[in-house]
């Protein structure tokens, strides 16, 4: 999924910098149902969904003075709400809280009902470090929200370069975790929306 962009949308991300709230509330209004179709693509839930959402504005609003620096904004927004979704989803399998009818929807998309929720990190930790040096740097550094550029700048590469070891390190995480089929499906939505924010 791509996001639309508003209209003279670098106007209205200076004067949100400012402090101006009505032209937050058109940020809001323009991105917000994009958004959410995206997040509920992922959570299959309303409530999840929502919250994720809400949150994400609030990241934004809370960090407006950095607006008018940000070339692109709707990569920027997708990479925050992406980031906080996959978080989110890690969370809600870890904890094993969420609403019963919620988790069934998980599992029933997941295919499986034999799911071991408890080494989730320590599954994901042991398979990065599975990866060759450049691979696992360029995975780290995108897992933090950093853009392919800034990560080319770091390494020392090109941004080419940046795209092509995630690519691989991701189809590399995918065949280590074969076995778990919910770390499985988080990986994959990375890969497949990858070539969305470059």
């Amino acid at each position: 999924m791509s996001l639309t962009a508003i209209h003279n949308e670098a106007t209205i991300l200076s004067q949100i910098a400012d402090g101006n709230e009505e032209a937050f509330r058109k940020l809001f209004m323009a991105y917000h149902n994009q958004l959410a179709e995206h997040v509920y693509f992922l959570t299959h839930s309303k409530e999840v969904t929502e919250e994720i959402v809400h949150d994400v504005f609030v990241k934004i609003w809370t960090n407006r003075q950095d607006l008018d620096q940000i070339e692109k904004f709707t990569a920027y927004l997708f990479i925050i709400c992406r980031n906080h979704t996959l978080n989110t989803l890690r969370k809600i399998a870890k904890t094993q809280q969420a609403d019963s009818v919620y988790k069934n929807e998980q599992l029933n998309s997941w295919g499986t009902n034999e799911i071991d929720y408890g080494d989730f990190d320590e599954l994901l930790g042991k398979s990065i470090d599975l990866l060759p040096s450049q691979q696992q740097q360029v995975f780290k550094y995108r897992m933090k929200g950093i853009k392919n550029p800034e990560i080319a700048t770091k390494m020392g590469i090109s941004t080419e370069s940046v795209r092509k070891y995630y690519k691989l390190a991701l189809t590399a995480l995918v065949k280590h975790v074969k076995m778990h089929q919910s770390l499985i499906t988080l990986l994959t939505l990375l890969l497949h929306t990858e070539n969305l924010v470059n």
